[in-house]
């Protein structure tokens, strides 16, 4: 797709993310990154809020959680699609897994509901290395890609 700045080509960007959750082939701008991020913090908002507000705490727990394991997917083929496009390699994209195990003690205290539980997961080194790979994983979605052609694809932002 041509680099242009209209709402159809914008939203074209959204969808390829959101079908493309088995595309691990090609490039990926940056663009496309801050997009999915945009829509799924919106559709994350509205979620939560219609789940803790009709269902028991306990079920709307497990549904955002489901929710945002979902929504992970997506994210996991446009970071190694947005590797591509620096020319890395999608390796890198381990990372993003070593950051969601890390993060499972958490998920799991959340679900159960004790606090002193969650409070210390919460504060755990395993937690804490999770969110450095996360800030890890966001400086690599964001730097520039190479231009022109790579060994992975023409540049996503001079395709026609």
């Amino acid at each position: 797709m041509a680099y242009q700045d209209s709402f159809g080509d914008n939203a074209e960007l959204l969808r390829r993310t959101i079908t493309g959750f088995a595309d691990l082939s090609g490039r990926s701008r940056r663009t496309e990154v801050i997009y999915y991020w945009i829509a799924t913090a919106l559709a994350g908002v509205i979620f939560e809020f219609l789940v803790t507000t009709l269902l028991p705490a306990s079920t709307a727990v497990a549904l955002t959680s489901a929710f945002q394991v979902a929504t992970m997917i997506p994210m996991f083929a446009l970071l190694v699609r947005r590797l591509h496009d620096q020319n890395k390699s999608a390796q890198w994209s381990s990372l993003y897994f070593l950051a969601v195990i890390l993060r499972i003690p958490v998920m799991i205290a959340e679900l159960r509901g004790n606090v002193d539980e969650i409070l210390a997961a919460e504060r755990s080194p395993a937690n804490l290395l999770s969110g450095l790979c996360g800030i890890i994983i966001i400086v690599l979605c964001l730097i520039a890609g190479t231009n022109g052609p790579n060994s992975y694809g023409p540049d996503p932002r001079l395709e026609a």
